[in-house]
């Protein structure tokens, strides 16, 4: 159930480019998935930098 549900997260925020943080994605962990030509999903980060 798991994998379906991630499969299912994976699509919808590919499908409407949802930004997205994920906490266990290398820093920032800001990006949004890309759907590939052949299949599935790339992460793609965003340019980010703090300022202060």
């Amino acid at each position: 159930m798991a994998a379906t549900n991630r499969q299912a997260v994976e699509k919808i925020a590919g499908d409407d480019r949802t930004l997205m943080f994920v906490y266990h994605f290398p820093y920032p962990g800001i990006g949004h998935w890309r759907a590939r030509d052949r299949g599935g999903y790339d992460w793609q980060p965003v340019n980010w930098q703090f300022e202060s």
